[in-house]
């Protein structure tokens, strides 16, 4: 059977489980709002270990499972409300549901996995470092708190956040993160804030969307240098002007090393954006859960379809071995 931990809503698995179903594969899925505290009894003694859980009043074996995709979703665990006079207790109860989450992911990565839900989240710095390691080209960054460490330099500069984009929003404002351009009229002499990345603004010939499953990628040209809303980030979207995109074809070189990437990542799937400047492929960031059903439908791949296939192969090879 095949275990997909997931997110409501989210297409791409609601497109994978309608394959599979198609094929008649076993599978359950799980959405994450409805995975807090279903874990009913973990037991490790000298003849078993055994994760017991309850999904929508069934109980299930982690065991009973061959494959595991790690899709959005994840095993949760609630904190108890603690008074302001216990923080010690909630810090101590922190530690502890972490202890059980590792453990879980830990007896996930002992089957057959896609991803770990550990890395949902990756470094995005040290992604850059490895990235340049394996000999990808990136963007000259920075990271400071302080204008006067950048004042000076030449090049046109971007800013984005170090790590995740939340949107803020108060009553009177709402404040949208993502990648923006760094004016000369706001860089200030002793001009200091919090830790901010900045990088060099490349002037690209086009964007480029990779999703890579294991050693397959699909990738997607996106022309939005030429609208000025996606200029800077093809993000910000222009939904009365849309940019451009058709299937791409990256250079083998380039595919080796993000499969390089990938791997020294951790990673078994994920979303990687690039820039082409009209001479080099410059690497920007992955995203192990990005979104990829715009990069399937806008280029006709069935990205969702192949991964079923995937599953439904590896289901049928696991089964003889067992």
């Amino acid at each position: 059977m095949i275990l997909i931990l997931s997110e409501e809503g989210d297409a791409t698995t609601t497109k994978v489980t309608e394959w599979l179903h198609n094929d008649n594969i076993p599978f359950l899925r799980m959405d994450d709002n409805l995975c807090f505290d279903i874990i009913d009894l973990i037991e490790i003694n000298n003849n078993k270990s055994e994760i017991t859980f309850t999904y929508k009043n069934k109980k299930y074996l982690l065991d009973n499972f061959s494959i595991i995709w790690n899709r959005r979703g994840l095993f949760q665990f609630r904190i108890p409300k603690i008074s302001s006079k216990q923080q010690s207790l909630r810090y101590h109860l922190i530690e502890e549901r972490k202890t059980l989450s590792d453990y879980i992911a830990y007896k996930i990565l002992e089957k057959f996995h896609i991803d770990d839900y550990r890395f949902y989240n990756i470094n995005k710095l040290i992604t850059l470092d490895i990235a340049v390691k394996v000999g990808l080209n990136i963007p000259n960054t920075f990271i400071t708190n302080d204008f006067s460490n950048i004042k000076n330099k030449n090049d046109k500069l971007i800013t984005k956040n170090i790590q995740d984009i939340i949107p803020y929003k108060n009553e009177n404002n709402y404040l949208k993160q993502g990648t923006n351009t760094v004016g000369k009229e706001i860089i200030k002499e002793e001009s200091k804030f919090f830790y901010s990345l900045f990088q060099n603004e490349i002037e690209k010939k086009y964007e480029i969307r990779t999703f890579i499953f294991f050693d397959k990628l699909f990738s997607m040209a996106i022309f939005s240098q030429n609208n000025e809303k996606t200029k800077t980030d093809f993000r910000n979207y222009d939904k009365e002007k849309q940019n451009r995109m058709i299937p791409y074809v990256l250079p083998t070189k380039i595919e080796q090393k993000l499969i390089k990437l990938m791997q020294k990542l951790n990673l078994q799937s994920g979303s990687i954006d690039m820039i082409f400047d009209g001479k080099n492929y410059v690497f920007l960031e992955v995203n192990p859960v990005g979104q990829l059903d715009f990069v399937s439908g806008y280029c006709n791949y069935q990205i969702e379809k192949y991964i079923a296939n995937f599953l439904k192969n590896k289901y049928h090879e696991l089964k003889k071995v067992t």
